[in-house]
C-alpha cells in the first residue's frame, strides 16, 4: 500500500476500504485482496458487474446484495437454510432480504 501513489488520497483510500468491506465475505482484509482492488479499473474491465455502474452507494450495495443473494440461493438449489448458513445469516434474515429484493423461492418439484 505503501508504493501506490494514491491519486485520490484519502478519499480513494476510503472508497477502497468500503469496496473491499461490501465484496469480500471475509472477516480479515488480506494484502492480496487489496492490491486486487487497487489494479482493478471499472473503464478498462468490460466485464465489470452493473452494481459497478449504480448512481449512489446505496444503490450499487443493494444490487450487490440482491445479486450476491440470488447467486448464492443457486449455488445452494434454492435451499434457504443452506443458503443462509453459507453467507452467514439467519433464516429469518434471508428471507426479509428475499422479501425486498422480490426474490421468490423456487418450488421444488
Amino acid at each position: 500500500m505503501r508504493d501506490y501513489p494514491w491519486p485520490g488520497n484519502i478519499r480513494e483510500l476510503k472508497n477502497l476500504l468500503e469496496r473491499v468491506c461490501i465484496m469480500s465475505d471475509q472477516i480479515t482484509i488480506e494484502a492480496e485482496m487489496l492490491r486486487s482492488y487497487l489494479e482493478f479499473d471499472p473503464k478498462e474491465d468490460v466485464s465489470s458487474p452493473a452494481f459497478m455502474n449504480a448512481a449512489t452507494f446505496k444503490q450499487a450495495k443493494s444490487d450487490f446484495e440482491r445479486a450476491y443473494i440470488l447467486g448464492k440461493l443457486e449455488e445452494n438449489q434454492w435451499n434457504i437454510t443452506k443458503t443462509a448458513e453459507a453467507i452467514g445469516l439467519e433464516r429469518s434474515n434471508l428471507h426479509k432480504k428475499m422479501k425486498i429484493y422480490g426474490i421468490e423461492p423456487k418450488q421444488k418439484g
